[in-house]
């Protein structure tokens, strides 16, 4: 669940915009249009994996060396952004999107198949309303900030603690705290990326396909937590 904030040297803009400028609008669907071939490619690993029994023995086995890899991915786009090509920063968020995959496919073996489809429709139908009310609000959330990444850094601790504990209590808290925390984070993400794109509407070429990449990776996160967290709570397991 780690998530990359940092700012790339962009400051908020407290002024509101015009949303249906064609510049932000073209920026605003590229890193949708990444977000969603993110999604895309992370539920076709996913469906490989299950398809086969050798490949999900096999994925059981390494799954923690998985994980480490898929922290290594995410603090390498959120840290070295900058110094990457964008090549490199759209393979790196296609083999994070597939390494999830492999990863969620092991929900496909506790919780059962309605479960999972209630989960993603819900976490859908959140996702698309707090993205609307983010773009389309004439407030800067950035004010949010150091409350989320508050909710975000205890539901971190929180988690690693009950890998020792084994809380139930602790398990639902995190869960139910996790799903609150990262619908907020949607819109201001939303929010954040729009104004990224107010202000670097004039920037060149190179650096616009970056920044659809590095909003497209935060917006990816946001819908992945959350649908990760609406499962602990709602989903039935086999």
């Amino acid at each position: 669940m780690f998530r990359s904030r940092q700012k790339f040297g962009i400051s908020m803009m407290s002024q509101y915009a015009n949303v249906t400028n064609p510049a932000i609008m073209k920026f605003m669907a590229a890193t949708f249009g990444w977000m969603f071939m993110g999604l895309l490619c992370t539920a076709l690993s996913a469906y490989i994996v299950l398809s086969s029994s050798e490949l999900t023995n096999m994925v059981v086995k390494s799954f923690t060396l998985v994980i480490i890899l898929q922290f290594a991915i995410v603090i390498i786009l959120g840290f070295a952004f900058n110094k990457l090509s964008v090549t490199a920063a759209r393979g790196l968020f296609i083999f994070y999107s597939l390494l999830t995959g492999v990863t969620l496919s092991i929900f496909a073996l506790i919780f059962t198949p309605y479960s999972i489809i209630t989960a993603l429709i819900i976490t859908a139908v959140i996702f698309g309303v707090m993205s609307l009310y983010g773009y389309t609000t004439k407030e800067d959330l950035s004010k949010f900030r150091s409350l989320l990444m508050m909710g975000l850094i205890f539901i971190v601790v929180a988690s690693l603690v009950n890998i020792f504990l084994h809380s139930p209590m602790l398990y639902y808290v995190v869960s139910y705290l996790g799903v609150i925390v990262f619908t907020a984070l949607i819109g201001y993400d939303v929010n954040r990326i729009k104004y990224m794109a107010i202000q670097s509407q004039y920037s060149d070429a190179v650096s616009l396909k970056k920044l659809a990449i590095f909003g497209a990776l935060q917006l990816y996160l946001d819908f992945i937590n959350l649908f990760i967290f609406l499962l602990q709570i709602f989903g039935r397991r086999n």
